[in-house]
């Protein structure tokens, strides 16, 4: 572990943690490293996310873990077919869980607003999305309708305080 300007982030680095105003850069200059953005060095929650998930082996490797998930977008091309059908069968499953308080709805990749915490997109459009909206958490799927992912979510989301 060291600390070093973003023009010298070394290329082994796996993970990067920045100020949240900095983190486009680094992505843009260590684009494979997992990227945790901050609001303060001395004083941030997100240090204890990325030591849980150090210590019990499942890191985000898709981008940060966003603290308090409260607007969910399905992201495609079009931004009706396959989103929608992934939004849908999520919104069924959070119901199912007990989980309110979390928008879920879908959009097309150049449409995804500013305020989302969470993007899930195809894996084809991943790259986009992060273009989109860099500070955003993202998740990655192979198929809208059937993702392990999801139920990931569920957990984690039933346990957001």
């Amino acid at each position: 572990m060291t600390n070093t300007s973003i023009s010298n982030i070394p290329t082994e680095a796996d993970l990067v943690i920045t100020h949240k105003d900095l983190t486009t850069r680094a992505k843009e200059q260590h684009p494979d490293a997992i990227h945790v953005s901050v609001d303060n060095f001395m004083n941030s929650p997100r240090y204890q996310e990325v030591i849980d998930g150090l210590q019990t082996g499942k890191t985000n490797d898709e981008q940060h873990v966003t603290a308090k998930i409260e607007k969910v977008i399905f992201a495609c091309d079009a931004g009706m077919g396959s989103s929608a059908m992934g939004a849908s069968m999520l919104k069924d499953k959070f119901k199912k869980a007990g989980i309110e308080g979390v928008d879920v709805s879908n959009t097309a990749v150049s449409a995804i607003p500013d305020d989302v915490d969470l993007v899930i997109t195809h894996k084809d459009l991943t790259a986009r999305a992060k273009e989109k909206q860099p500070d955003a958490e993202h998740i990655s799927v192979d198929n809208f309708l059937n993702s392990p992912k999801y139920n990931d979510l569920v957990e984690r989301l039933k346990n957001q305080s």
